[in-house]
């Protein structure tokens, strides 16, 4: 069974969970990894090491001033993302799009009523164009060091969520074995709750989010 990223539903918070990872996955793939810090007082030492080699690429890769602002203590608070969201649908308002909030956290875009973008689709360079310097990377980063403070990767992720349900997938590999069988194309998940592990391995879609055939048939201990 090939492990890959769930598609990305708009308006659900599950797609939002599934942008995330994507997102996360981007980030990681461009910056890299990179290690140490300098000396003096060390603003990153409560923070998981994934975390803060991101952010340390991303201080080194032309950042905005507002992302060099938020980013500067290696934590991003909830006001400081509000702020880059309201960044983001201040650029929109500018281009003639209209960007409303949704419950789940999403973005509701359309063309603002009596310019030439209603009734449009908002076209990706647009979004692109605002989200640079806004939520590009203060979003991902946000949601991700809340979602997952420890900063695991997704096999860990899917590893731990086994081992908390009790699924014997795996059981006594070595990581990169275990890595191997996730991304083997032969690999069958062995229980429902092996593939809801797969699917939602920190337990963050609804119900309805999760095909039938992939929710645990009990409900886990």
């Amino acid at each position: 069974m090939k492990i890959g990223i769930p598609p990305s539903r708009i308006t659900s918070t599950a797609s939002r969970r599934a942008r995330l990872t994507v997102s996360l996955a981007l980030l990681a793939g461009a910056l890299g990894s990179m290690a140490g810090c300098s000396g003096g007082h060390d603003p990153t030492a409560d923070i998981a090491p994934m975390w803060r080699d991101q952010i340390e690429q991303v201080l080194r890769n032309n950042p905005s001033d507002f992302e060099k602002r938020v980013l500067a203590d290696f934590s991003i608070s909830d006001a400081e993302y509000q702020e880059a969201r309201a960044l983001y649908g201040r650029c929109m308002a500018n281009l003639g799009w209209t960007v409303v909030d949704q419950p789940d956290g999403s973005y509701l875009i359309s063309g603002t009523a009596g310019t030439a973008n209603e009734g449009k689709a908002v076209p990706n360079e647009t979004r692109d164009t605002c989200a640079a310097g806004t939520i590009n990377w203060i979003e991902p980063l946000y949601l991700g060091m809340k979602d997952n403070p420890e900063g695991l990767t997704p096999v860990q992720l899917i590893r731990r969520c086994f081992e908390q349900h009790g699924v014997p997938d795996g059981e006594g590999m070595s990581d990169d074995a275990f890595n191997g069988m996730l991304n083997d194309a032969n690999y069958q998940p062995s229980s429902p709750q092996a593939s809801a592990c797969l699917l939602d391995p920190q337990g963050k879609m609804s119900d309805e989010a999760i095909p039938a055939s992939a929710q645990p048939t009990t409900a886990p201990s």
